[in-house]
């Protein structure tokens, strides 16, 4: 049975009613006569699939299929194409549905351990005009593929991914968007191979190729490097490769979907998760959040009302222990500066410390600069909430300056109240410091 592709026991009810003959000299089964693979298939409308695909392996894809000439509206018995089910572990159940513009959406579910590609045209099933004592039992079809629905989803917990605040409706909807898109997100079940339809060129010009050495890595942590890179080859993720460049990989942090409305979010999230689909790439469950209305990027907590600094990570800030030398003085200005655009004239709250990392400075821990370390700390405490910069909204520079140093405040006026959108300041240098107070205030424009 070459178009066979698993083992079968077949029983002798089976062997009567075929008559078939055992012929044990040259161990074969003969039968008078079988039907070929268009035989098996050959009566009713065939369904085709609309677009590639591609079913995690053990799981289950809504897909949507066409006939190439149905009468619309009509009720139809469909059955899974019995060629494909055996030779590619794809299963299709048996359901009643109605064709409109001649297509409609059944489950498909890849039966093995890997997943299994759709390509588009692909012979799914066949349709057949259901008889009136299939359409007297409709209610228990629909509620059969109800169950079928809840049950047959891939292992991904969608509710972990989704914010508290939606509301149930809200929650129910994400929760289908998802599931549509349920091949964009990997899974621990999953062994498919990488399809990447992006070709990504990173222009280099004249410099020469970047090479860095390995990372020393133990014994122990060199075996578990050696099985990661053994699964990826094996699922054609990465190659191997003879390049003089030698650096890590440039990759992709976050993609950040935001919208004014619910609907509005739906509707891109649709799209860029096409496009996550289309390209072949695969998102971490764990790492993915939907619906939030505030998410921390980058050491920042962002929000419809703006952005301010991540209270975790100015956790550090105001637990920092007094400094005992001027390692500790520069660690400190450090972690401060990352979130100087939040400090109003912060150049001048730090100008204690910052003398101390002057090269001719001797460390001296004083009255003015515990002053400084506790304005800092106090600044920081409780930061303002700067507004997002709005392209279209009024703009404003504010500067200001002295022998020491210069700053600036960006402010626009939003929603008829004016908003900070960041304040800047630096030290002068030796050499800036004897500016004339005429050129000083053209200074403070130039900034540099």
């Amino acid at each position: 049975m070459p178009k066979c592709s698993h083992d079968v026991i077949l029983g002798f009810d089976f062997l009567k009613a075929s008559q078939a003959v055992l012929d044990c000299g040259r161990a074969e089964l003969i039968f008078e006569e079988l039907l070929d693979d268009e035989e098996i298939d050959s009566h009713g409308i065939k369904l085709y699939a609309m677009s590639d695909s591609v079913v995690p392996a053990r799981s289950c894809k809504f897909l949507t299929i066409q006939a190439r000439d149905a009468q619309d509206d009509t009720d139809f018995l469909v059955e899974g194409n019995k060629v494909m089910c055996i030779n590619q572990g794809i299963a299709v159940p048996s359901m009643i549905t109605s064709l409109r513009k001649g297509k409609a959406s059944t489950w498909v579910t890849s039966c093995e351990n890997q997943a299994r590609c759709i390509p588009k045209g692909m012979f799914i099933a066949k349709a057949e005009p259901a008889r009136s004592e299939c359409l007297n039992t409709l209610s228990e079809v629909h509620s059969y593929t109800d169950l079928w629905t809840s049950k047959c989803s891939d292992q991904i917990d969608y509710s972990r991914m989704m914010a508290s605040t939606l509301s149930v409706e809200q929650k129910k909807q994400m929760k289908s968007l998802l599931r549509q898109f349920q091949d964009a997100f990997h899974s621990e079940t999953q062994q498919r191979e990488c399809k990447l339809n992006v070709k990504h060129k990173i222009n280099t010009g004249t410099h020469p190729a970047v090479s860095q050495r390995p990372y020393r890595v133990s014994s122990v942590e060199r075996r578990i490097i050696n099985d990661e890179v053994d699964k990826m080859l094996k699922r054609n993720i990465i190659r191997p490769s003879e390049s003089p460049w030698s650096s890590p990989v440039v990759l992709v942090h976050n993609i950040i979907v935001f919208s004014l409305t619910f609907n509005d979010h739906l509707r891109r999230l649709h799209c860029v998760l096409s496009c996550i689909q289309e390209a072949g790439l695969v998102l971490n469950p764990r790492k993915c959040y939907f619906g939030a209305t505030e998410i921390k990027v980058l050491g920042h907590l962002v929000s419809g009302k703006g952005v301010k600094p991540d209270p975790d990570k100015l956790e550090a800030v105001n637990s920092f222990p007094t400094p005992k030398k001027i390692h500790d003085v520069r660690s400190f200005l450090g972690l401060c500066s990352y979130y100087r655009r939040f400090i109003k004239n912060f150049c001048f709250h730090a100008k204690p410390l910052q003398q101390l990392l002057k090269g001719d400075s001797k460390f001296h821990w004083e009255k003015a600069q515990e002053d400084s370390l506790r304005d800092l700390k106090s600044a920081l405490t409780s930061p303002p909430v700067l507004a997002l910069y709005d392209e279209n909204a009024p703009t404003e520079l504010h500067t200001d300056a002295s022998g020491y140093g210069i700053g600036a405040v960006l402010v626009q006026q939003q929603d008829g109240k004016e908003r900070v959108i960041a304040y800047a300041s630096r030290t002068l240098t030796k050499a800036e410091k004897t500016i004339r107070p005429l050129d000083e205030n053209a200074w403070q424009l130039y900034g540099r």
